[in-house]
């Protein structure tokens, strides 16, 4: 839904794969990478989801921190 040259920006969580999410942004015909990176404890919505993440094996046990990326695509 981008113009030429829009800009498409997003924050995301490392646990989220954002590699896999700047690849299937590229694969949609944008020019996309990690523009910067900010480790935080973590907030209410990974706190509230944290049994289940650790059952997933998704966050290990003592980790309490994560990852925020923000993704930063360009309409080409």
């Amino acid at each position: 839904m981008l113009r030429p040259g829009g800009l498409f920006l997003l924050v995301h969580s490392s646990l989220c794969d954002p590699d896999e999410t700047v690849r299937r942004l590229t694969q949609q015909g944008l020019s996309a990478a990690v523009s910067d990176r900010l480790t935080i404890p973590f907030g209410p919505v990974i706190t509230a989801r944290l049994s289940w993440l650790r059952e997933m094996g998704l966050v290990p046990e003592g980790i309490t921190r994560e990852e925020l990326v923000i993704v930063r695509a360009r309409r080409i």
